[in-house]
């Protein structure tokens, strides 16, 4: 191998480093001011390189493979407008700490202000979203070179908390053949220090003295579990739920396996439990962002109230009194009360959990879909997947009130940062690409049509998708919200779409089946193992 550039140069040490803090996707979206960097990733056989015609929606898919595992992923994009498409993926990774390292090519700072094409200032664009953010001008100087490599391996490794940007500005020519020098005498050692951030027992014991004051001890208390930014220890939660008599009440959004010994249907349970007059006394929120409605109500009407979370700021947007913890380097299992709650309580909550469960088992197959026995009837579908992905609005609030714990360790994963239904095909796909098998997806119709260019990055997944399209005529959303009373509700919020989702599927030479019964639901579930293909199911809500 031969670098052909100062450009070349560069590049390949910028990835090189990225390959030492362990990217090993790499999300490209070509263009000719960003010919170094392609060039330099290429030449690297362990990464797995994905292209799209689309930034907008690459930086989707990048999003996706990184949420999978919290591993990194490295986008490049060219210079101009590209970079503003980055703009929406980059404001959720953000929100969420999700791990990518978007990568520009820029013009040199000569053919800044002047007219040239595909030009404009690139950094404001990310530098109020990333965590870190460096802009760098490509020249012959060895010290530069060696000023730049040090500068990258301090910068990397910071992706732990969240995105970061690199803004490179390429002169022309990038590659050149005239006078190419070896490899091995122009790259610089990469010598990445790895720190485990720990701590402090002084801390984690402060913390436990404020929450040992809280009135836990033989009283009423519930746990609620919503988004996180890590996955928390799910085991050691469930160990010390039994232990301490708290049960657990577990979003969709939370990183618990569905087949774990939790609460679900969040809206039913807490239905029930304001009927029988059983209420909790004290409720531990571990996570943010509550989907459910009902959920919003119980908590705002607390008085007592803990709250603990890894996000940097706080997340009591509901304004509940409260003690709030928010930490980002402890397992937060580790900072829960060790007092011993109401067991008579305990047992109350999981026999009224059990009843739900045996309720929601009860489907008329013959009956035609509404969205609640669409989204019941999905359940064998589900249990048949590692990872299902969902998403927001009316969806994502469906599974959370009607899916009942299932028997296979399933993982959901929401979009539940600052997003709405954007970019979701896009996110599905990059959590297929790390998904050694099975991906299921579910979106409303809308969500669908926002996203369709998307649907291209699905023939880059070797396993097959299943990509549920619950189709209700519209952002049905907002039928439940005030603005349904408005004339203005169907056209200008409901806007119901007359395009064709098979010819959508046809176009993009995806199999595509209609579903108009809980009956075809289940007649499908039987023949999915047999399936070898990515498959557009659209469910026709009546």
């Amino acid at each position: 191998m031969t670098i052909l550039s100062h450009g070349h140069l560069w590049s390949l040490q910028l990835l090189k480093t990225c390959q030492v803090i362990g990217v090993k996707t790499v999300c490209i979206a070509p263009g000719s001011r960003s010919t170094c960097l392609v060039k330099a990733a290429s030449e690297i056989p362990s990464f797995n390189i994905v292209t799209h015609y689309d930034e907008r929606s690459l930086g989707f898919f990048a999003l996706g493979a990184a949420k999978y595992d919290r591993a990194p992923v490295v986008i490049i994009t060219t210079s101009g407008s590209a970079v503003a498409n980055l703009v929406p993926s980059a404001t959720e990774a953000s929100a969420l700490q999700i791990p990518i390292i978007y990568i520009t090519a820029d013009r040199p700072p000569e053919l800044h202000r002047c007219g040239a094409n595909q030009t404009l200032e690139q950094e404001p664009l990310l530098n109020h979203i990333v965590q870190q953010q460096i802009s760098i001008l490509v020249d012959s100087k060895k010290n530069c070179f060696q000023a730049f490599s040090k500068r990258i391996q301090t910068l990397l490794p910071s992706y732990q908390k969240g995105p970061i940007h690199i803004n490179m500005a390429f002169r022309e020519p990038f590659l050149t053949s005239s006078s190419p020098f070896p490899l091995k005498d122009n790259l610089i050692k990469i010598q990445i220090k790895k720190g485990v951030t720990k701590i402090s027992p002084k801390l984690l014991k402060t913390y436990h003295q404020k929450i040992s004051n809280q009135p836990i001890h033989n009283n009423n208390v519930l746990c609620i579990v919503s988004n996180t930014i890590k996955s928390i220890d799910y085991k050691k939660l469930v160990t010390w739920s039994q232990h301490n008599k708290i049960p657990i009440l577990a979003e969709c959004s939370s990183s618990i396996p569905w087949n774990e010994p939790v609460i679900r249907q969040v809206d039913h349970f807490i239905n029930t439990l304001l009927k029988h007059d059983q209420l909790p006394s004290y409720i531990i929120c571990i996570g943010a962002k509550w989907i459910s409605k009902p959920l919003q109500e119980l908590l705002s009407q607390q008085t007592n109230l803990l709250l603990i979370h890894d996000f940097e700021i706080t997340q009591n947007w509901l304004n509940i009194p409260c003690l709030e913890i928010m930490d980002q380097s402890i397992d937060l299992i580790d900072i829960l009360p060790s007092q011993k709650a109401n067991q008579s309580y305990y047992e109350i909550c999981l026999n009224l959990a059990n009843q739900a469960n045996k309720e929601s088992s009860r489907l008329n197959q013959t009956s035609k879909l509404s969205e609640n026995r669409c989204i019941k009837a999905l359940e064998p579908l589900m249990q048949q997947m590692n990872t299902v992905f969902l998403g927001n609005s009316l969806t994502v609030r469906h599974i959370n009130e009607h899916i009942k714990p299932l028997k296979t360790p399933v993982k959901t994963i929401t979009q539940r940062g600052v997003s709405g239904i954007d970019g979701l095909i896009s996110t599905m796909a990059g959590l297929a690409s790390q998904e050694p098998k099975r991906t299921m997806g579910i979106m409303g119709d809308i969500s669908f049509f926002y996203d369709v260019g998307g649907l291209s990055l699905l023939h880059k997944i070797k396993n097959p998708i299943l990509l549920i399209v619950i189709n209700n005529a519209g952002g049905q959303i907002f039928n439940k919200l005030d603005i349904n009373k408005d004339p203005i509700c169907e056209p200008l919020f409901v806007m119901p779409q007359k395009i064709n989702i098979k010819n959508i599927a046809n176009a993009y030479d995806l199999t595509y089946k209609k579903i108009i019964s809980t009956k075809d639901l289940l007649t499908l579930t039987s023949s999915y193992k047999t399936l070898k293909t990515h498959h557009i199911i659209e469910c026709i809500i009546n």
